[in-house]
């Protein structure tokens, strides 16, 4: 399924020249999945990194582990640290990351539903938390996906003014 937001995201990034990348924890990729739904999409999306567990978190996208341990893998910094890294790894304009908790239970006191996203256009980052009202794994994860491509679109629309 092609989200309706993609066409204008990368409509965006074609405009001013820009090349995205993705860093996801809790989506396993899905946003990446959705990004390049559309024909033309490589010209734009450089790739990802899936990152589900702190180990990969530190190792892949370079986050301290003194902000995990701090904060934990599901926080605000550690999304911030996640699309700024990226960013930089990957030599993106602009990066989108997403952690959070589509599991049964909480994690590290966050609730089932809440995620923290980041996007990094060159060294500046933005960052939000944002909450599901599903109750269903797949369905949380759809949801994440869905709040993840309004965010990037919202914060790309401030470039393109």
């Amino acid at each position: 399924m092609i989200h309706p937001l993609v066409s204008k995201i990368h409509s965006i990034l074609k405009k001013h020249n820009l090349k995205l990348s993705t860093c996801e924890s809790v989506t396993s990729g899905l946003i990446g999945s959705y990004l390049t739904s559309i024909d033309g999409s490589s010209n734009n999306y450089l790739g990802g990194l899936i990152v589900y567990n702190a180990n990969l978190k530190m190792k892949l996208a370079h986050v301290e582990s003194e902000l995990i341990n701090k904060y934990g893998t599901v926080s605000y910094e550690v999304a911030c640290q996640m699309a700024l890294n990226t960013n930089k790894l990957v030599k993106s304009d602009v990066a989108i990351s997403i952690t959070g908790n589509a599991g049964s239970s909480p994690i590290e006191n966050k609730p089932t539903g809440q995620a923290y996203l980041a996007v990094a256009i060159l060294d500046k980052v933005a960052c939000i938390q944002v909450n599901t009202i599903s109750k269903n794994r797949n369905d949380i994860k759809l949801e994440f996906v869905d709040l993840a491509l309004n965010f990037l679109y919202k914060q790309l629309t401030e470039v393109d003014k």
